[in-house]
């Protein structure tokens, strides 16, 4: 089967669960929208890195990036920040005033640290020249535990959100995208460059990753705003 459009279908697919999620959870609505739009500004470099070593997919328009690469890690990441609440049942609510950072500085704290988390990608990736995905995954781990580190409370939010995200990405391949595209794994996947580890045929990569993505994004937004989180 053509896999022109594939790419663009499984962000569709991701945007779409967003859109849900964005119009049933209107007290998080905020949280969606600046934890999806954090992450835009360094897909370009990311897609141009992992083109190199990790995979190269089919675009519609582009070569290297495209409208699918954003609309993907737009969907991805506001998904990951409320798929917690989901599952929740208590309202949030601010940290005691000895906890707070000010709240006038949550925006520029938010960047800095997005930053950071770039920074240290770009060490391991840059410096150390280990591959892209296996990059991300040490950075986004990083990131968690130095905000699980920080604020206990949010220990929980980040291990489910991780786990909740690698299950979603999974159950996104195995039941509705390895369907429709069965050999694109081989197509799109430099499997040379991976472990060559596979689960029922998808990389281990992919859901460490998803794990990893969860595990930084769940509780970010928490982490920068001093929220309490939630508790099952």
């Amino acid at each position: 089967m053509d896999t022109k459009y594939a790419y663009l279908i499984g962000s569709l697919f991701f945007l779409a669960i967003w859109l849900v999620l964005f119009i049933i959870r209107r007290k998080s609505r905020q949280e969606m929208l600046i934890i999806s739009v954090v992450f835009l500004p360094a897909v370009p470099i990311l897609e141009f890195l992992q083109i190199r070593d990790f995979w190269l997919p089919d675009y519609v328009w582009e070569k290297f990036f495209g409208i699918e690469d954003f609309i993907f890690a737009f969907a991805f990441a506001g998904i990951a920040a409320v798929v917690y609440d989901l599952i929740s049942q208590n309202k949030t609510k601010p940290v005691e005033a000895s906890e707070k950072i000010s709240q006038k500085l949550w925006l520029p704290l938010l960047i800095f640290f997005g930053g950071v988390v770039f920074m240290v990608f770009a060490f391991f990736h840059l410096i150390l020249a280990i591959n892209t995905v296996y990059s991300l995954i040490i950075a986004f781990f990083m990131a968690g535990l130095y905000i699980i580190l920080t604020r206990r409370d949010l220990l929980k939010n980040a291990l489910v959100s991780g786990v909740l995200m690698s299950v979603i990405f999974f159950l996104f391949y195995m039941v509705f995208f390895l369907r429709l595209y069965p050999d694109i794994i081989a197509r799109w996947w430099k499997l040379t460059e991976l472990s060559g580890n596979l689960i029922f045929g998808l990389p281990a990569e992919e859901v460490a990753w998803a794990f990893a993505f969860g595990f930084m994004f769940g509780p970010l937004y928490e982490f920068i705003r001093n929220i309490k989180p939630n508790k099952l």
